[in-house]
Formats: C-alpha cells, sequence, structure tokens
C-alpha cells in the first residue's frame, strides 16, 4: 500500500512515467512527512513545469501515528498515477470559482483514471477501494 523505500518509489514512477507516455519528462519523486506537504491531509502533491515537461512529485510517507480517518483508501501507487496524470492536463486561465470548479472536476477524472489504471493493473475492484476500517468485523 505505501512505499516502503525510495528506490522502490522511482522504479512504480518509472513503470507509470512510461505507461501514460511521459517518458520526455524529467520527474523527479520526493518521500516526505506529511507536515512538508503544502496541505498535510494530500497523500501527494506535483509541482509542474508544462513549458520544460518536468515535474516535482511530492508523497507523504507511511506515518502509523497518523490517525485521520479516510473514506477511502490511500494507496501510494494510486496517488503517484493520480499526480503523473497531473502532467497530462493543464490548468486554464480562467477566474477564481471557474478555476475551482475546474479542478474539482479536472480532480474527480483524474482519480477515476488513476483507480481504473490500478485496477487494470492488479484485477481488482472498485469496491477494493473503500476503506472498511470503520466496521465492526474489521
Amino acid at each position: 500500500m505505501e512505499f516502503e523505500t525510495q528506490e522502490q518509489a522511482e522504479k512504480c514512477l518509472r513503470k507509470w512515467q512510461a505507461r501514460l507516455f511521459l517518458s520526455d519528462w524529467i520527474i523527479v519523486l520526493k518521500l516526505v512527512d506529511s507536515s512538508e506537504m503544502s496541505n498535510a491531509k494530500h497523500a501527494g502533491e506535483i509541482e509542474p513545469s508544462y513549458e520544460n515537461q518536468s515535474a516535482v512529485i511530492y508523497m507523504a510517507k507511511a506515518n502509523p501515528d497518523d490517525v485521520r480517518n479516510f473514506i477511502a483508501k490511500i494507496v501510494a501507487e494510486k496517488t503517484l498515477v493520480h499526480e503523473l496524470l497531473h502532467c497530462k492536463y493543464m490548468e486554464p486561465d480562467i477566474t477564481q470559482y471557474e478555476a475551482w470548479y475546474t479542478s474539482m472536476r479536472k480532480h474527480q477524472l483524474l482519480e477515476k483514471m488513476a483507480k481504473s489504471l490500478i485496477m487494470a493493473e492488479y484485477g481488482l475492484s472498485y469496491e477494493w477501494f473503500v476503506n472498511n476500517r470503520g466496521d465492526d468485523d474489521g
């Protein structure tokens, strides 16, 4: 579910970078504490430079002390795919509300695409992403 080493994360990055036709991009992946993210609730963030086809992806390291409850499972590989998909979509230069709405809709699409790719890779159903940690039967 989580990357245990930087090497493991980079191997996964290269695999998905090739599959998403992003091999011509220079992409650096950094595993960081969630406190170092611009929003500590994010599992991943990206700083893309579309002009230079380069990006830095920040991913929160697994933290056993993190007691936040999420409805969906946080899966490192899916988060990585989601962040890579940002390289395919540029933000439009529009008003603040339209930018928020467009960004929200884009993130919904990227999330579905990332889940679909992980489902195809590992033969999972969509229900696999439902987090059942709060259920009585475990």
